[in-house]
């Protein structure tokens, strides 16, 4: 009699967790592909920003006025962005194809000449002059990461550059610093190096948010966003 009873609990047990066993077996499997799309993407916006190819064909973007006082070139400056947001955006294109998934993404690239004040005669930074920024038309350019994934810990342009300098304040002499030609005699003491009043900077971000292969299985089970943010800024070592 007990054997009868028993005979249909593996059929119902079958009926009750294969689901369960295959929304886990699936969700994760989907889960991972997102977050291999998430790496590559991150991998390919950090080989973009991080690149010196941008900076071979910058032309001069600080230039001496009449009064030999060092001023920003605007028209060069601005090139110098357009072609580095360019670059940027047409890396994260790049990485969408390579991609497995994607079925919506949401992208906004953008680069920055930041010119800073420099100590010249310690070489750090002292300040943030001015700041000259332009979007990449790849993409949605009115894309916003803090409205779109407010949890997510976005650092904004004016932290991380306050942050910068902040931290290069302290270096002597600083790696944004441009050190002047000073002449040596001999028998003479050496004179301590002096450096360029001001430092061009190139600033590059790239934030983006993806899903996963099957959005409403990766929502139910990790969450359909995946936030991504990069930041970098390198030297533009071309002046005068």
């Amino acid at each position: 009699m007990s054997r009868l009873r028993e005979r249909g609990n593996g059929l119902l047990e079958m009926i009750v967790f294969l689901p369960l066993a295959m929304l886990l077996m699936f969700g994760l499997t989907d889960g991972a592909f997102a977050y291999l799309e998430r790496a590559r993407v991150a991998d390919s916006l950090r080989e973009a920003l991080r690149s010196q190819g941008v900076l071979a064909g910058v032309e001069q973007v600080l230039v001496l006025n009449q009064n030999l006082a060092v001023e920003i070139d605007y028209e060069a400056a601005y090139k110098a962005a357009i072609r580095a947001a360019d670059e940027l955006g047409a890396s994260v294109l790049q990485a969408k194809t390579g991609a497995l998934g994607f079925n919506r993404l949401e992208f906004k690239a953008s680069a920055s000449v930041v010119v800073v004040d420099i100590n010249p005669e310690t070489g750090a930074v002292l300040r943030v002059s001015d700041v000259m920024t332009v979007v990449s038309e790849s993409g949605n350019p009115a894309f916003n990461i803090q409205q779109s994934a407010p949890e997510y810990q976005y650092i904004s342009q004016e932290d991380y550059l306050a942050s910068l300098v902040e931290k290069e304040s302290t270096a002597r002499p600083s790696r944004f610093a441009v050190a002047l030609e000073h002449e040596y005699s001999a028998g003479a003491a050496a004179l301590p190096p002096r450096y360029l009043e001001r430092a061009a900077l190139l600033y590059g971000e790239a934030t983006l948010l993806t899903q996963a292969i099957n959005p409403v299985l990766t929502e139910s089970v990790l969450g359909s966003m995946f936030a991504v943010q990069e930041q970098v800024v390198v030297p533009l070592k071309k002046v005068f």
